[in-house]
C-alpha cells in the first residue's frame, strides 16, 4: 500500500504570494492605465500600433470568420448560468426548509480537519476567480483600453482644432443633406417608403470595411484586414438597451443591432470597425465610421454615412442657430425625412427604465476609459467633421 505524500509546510514567502499573488494582474492593469496615460507617444507606438494592432489583425481577423457572434453567445450563456444558479439556490433553500419542518435532520458536526480543508478550498477558488478576472482585465487594458490615451485622431489626421461659425456649420449641413438626398433618390425602398438594402443583410455586413480600404492610403494607421461585422440575432430584445452596436475587445469582435431601421445599420457597423482599428474614443470612431461610409463603393453605406453625419451636425446647429437649422432642413429630401421619422418612431417603443439604466451603464463604461463626458462624447464628432471639411478633406475626391 502506497503512502500518501506529506505536503511540505508553506514557507513564509509562499504564504505571502498565495495571499496576494492572485491580485497581480489587476494591479498591473491599474498601473498601466494610470502610468501610460501620461505617455501618449509610448501608447501610440508600443500599444496602439504594436500590441493592439497585432491582436486586432490576427485574433480579430480569425474570429471575424466565425459565422455567429461570440459576444452574443457569451451573454446568453452568462444569463442562463445566472438563472441556473438562482434556481439551484432556491431549490436548496426550499429543501432545507422542508428538512427543518418535517424531518428535523441533525447535521453531523464537521471535524476541525474537514473545516480547514473546506476553508482552504474556498479560498483557493476565490483566488483563482480573482486571478482569472484580473488577467482578463489586464488583457483588455493592453489590447484595447490603453487606446484611449493614444494620439488624438485630429493629430493623426493632421487636423487643427479651430473655432467655426454657425454659417460654416450650416454649409456643412447643407452639403451633407444634398449629397445624402442625391443618393437616396436611387436607393431601394420598402412598402413604407423607407430605405432598405439593395443586397442581403449578410452581404451588406460582410462589406462594412470596404471604405477603410480606400482610407488606408490616406491614413495608414487604419489598416486592418477585418471588414466583417457580426449581426446580433436577438437584436429585438437588445434594442431595449438603446444600443445600436457594440465592440467586445476580449473577442476583438464588432457587433451590430440588425433590428434598427436599415439606413442606420451601415454607419453603426463602420463605427464598430473603427474600434477594431485601435480607437477607443466614441467621437473619433464616429468620425472614421463616417469617412469610411463616404468612401465605401456601396451606395447604401454612402447614404448612411451622410445621413448620420447630418444628424450630428444638425443637432449642433440647432443649439447654435435654430433659424439656420430650419433652412438646412429644407435640403433634406422626402425620402431622408421618412427615414428619420421611421428611426425616431422605432426607438420610441423601447423607451423605459431598462433603457435608461443600460445607457447609464454605457455612459459609466465610456467614462471609465478616460472620457470625462461619457456618452456625450459621441457628439464631439462634429468638431472633427468640421475640421476636415474646412481643410477640404472630408468628402471623396471627385
Amino acid at each position: 500500500m502506497k503512502k500518501e505524500k506529506e505536503q511540505k509546510p508553506l514557507t513564509k514567502k509562499r504564504k505571502v504570494w498565495r495571499a496576494i499573488g492572485w491580485a497581480t494582474p489587476t494591479v498591473l492593469a491599474i498601473i498601466c492605465m494610470q502610468v501610460f496615460k501620461h505617455f501618449p507617444s509610448i501608447v501610440e507606438t508600443v500599444f496602439s500600433k504594436g500590441i493592439s494592432h497585432f491582436f486586432n489583425s490576427t485574433l480579430g481577423y480569425l474570429i471575424s470568420w466565425i459565422p455567429f457572434s461570440l459576444t452574443e453567445a457569451l451573454i446568453i450563456v452568462a444569463l442562463l448560468s445566472i438563472v441556473f444558479l438562482v434556481g439551484s439556490l432556491l431549490v436548496s433553500f426550499i429543501r432545507f426548509l422542508f428538512s427543518l419542518i418535517f424531518h428535523k435532520v441533525e447535521k453531523e458536526e464537521e471535524t476541525e480537519e474537514e473545516k480547514a480543508k473546506s476553508k482552504a478550498e474556498t479560498f483557493a477558488a476565490m483566488r483563482f476567480i480573482g486571478w482569472f478576472v484580473g488577467s482578463v482585465y489586464l488583457f483588455y487594458v493592453v489590447a484595447f483600453g490603453l487606446n484611449s490615451y493614444r494620439y488624438p485622431a485630429a493629430q493623426l489626421c493632421d487636423l487643427e482644432y479651430t473655432s467655426y461659425t454657425s454659417e460654416q456649420l450650416y454649409d456643412l449641413c447643407c452639403e451633407l443633406a444634398d449629397r445624402g438626398s442625391t443618393i437616396r433618390a436611387h436607393l431601394k425602398e420598402d412598402e413604407k417608403g423607407c430605405m432598405t438594402f439593395k443586397e442581403s443583410l449578410s452581404h451588406t455586413l460582410a462589406h462594412a470595411g470596404d471604405g477603410y480600404k480606400t482610407l488606408d492610403d490616406r491614413y495608414p494607421f487604419l489598416s486592418n484586414p477585418v471588414t466583417r461585422v457580426k449581426p446580433v440575432l436577438l437584436s429585438h430584445w437588445w434594442s431595449y438597451t438603446g444600443i445600436e452596436g457594440v465592440y467586445f475587445p476580449i473577442f476583438m469582435e464588432s457587433n451590430v443591432n440588425i433590428d434598427i431601421p436599415d439606413y442606420a445599420i451601415p454607419a453603426s457597423a463602420a463605427h464598430e470597425l473603427s474600434h477594431l482599428r485601435g480607437f477607443a474614443k466614441e467621437d473619433e470612431c464616429n468620425f472614421f465610421g463616417c469617412l469610411s461610409c463616404f468612401e465605401n463603393p456601396s451606395k447604401d453605406y454612402q447614404y448612411s454615412g451622410y445621413a448620420i453625419a447630418y444628424v450630428y451636425c444638425a443637432n449642433q446647429l440647432y443649439s447654435q442657430d435654430e433659424k439656420l437649422w430650419l433652412k438646412a432642413e429644407e435640403h433634406l429630401s422626402d425620402g431622408m425625412m421618412r427615414d428619420y421619422i421611421s428611426y425616431n418612431t422605432y426607438w420610441e417603443q423601447y423607451q423605459g427604465t431598462f433603457q435608461d439604466v443600460s445607457l447609464s451603464i454605457n455612459d459609466s463604461l465610456i467614462k471609465n476609459r478616460g472620457v470625462e463626458d461619457g456618452s456625450k462624447s459621441y457628439d464631439r464628432v462634429v468638431d472633427l467633421l468640421m475640421m476636415s471639411y474646412l481643410k477640404n478633406q472630408l468628402f471623396p475626391a471627385e
